[in-house]
């Protein structure tokens, strides 16, 4: 499990940095990506689908991180993001 939430984290940066693309568009790239790298079970890419709609909120065509959980996740996130580095 923890390699999709990996996967999906390293995908979600990449495709914050793609400033023409709207916030769906960046979502099914996300989704795209992950099903051609890793063959994804169907329960998994629902789970995919809902951490991605928790952790991140669609503003003005963009993707941003979810003030709900920014303020009350940050040391997960955190903890998250040093582990991707790694």
């Amino acid at each position: 499990m923890s390699v999709y939430l990996l996967a999906t984290l390293d995908l979600m940066k990449k495709a914050g940095e793609m400033k023409e693309l709207s916030g769906k568009d960046k979502k099914a790239y996300v989704l795209d990506e992950l099903r051609k790298a890793l063959e994804l079970p169907e329960d998994i890419e629902n789970l995919i689908v809902a951490v991605i709609d928790a952790l991140i909120d669609v503003e003005k065509g963009r993707l941003v991180l979810n003030p709900v959980v920014e303020k009350g996740c940050t040391g997960c996130i955190g903890f998250l993001k040093k582990s991707c580095r790694k």
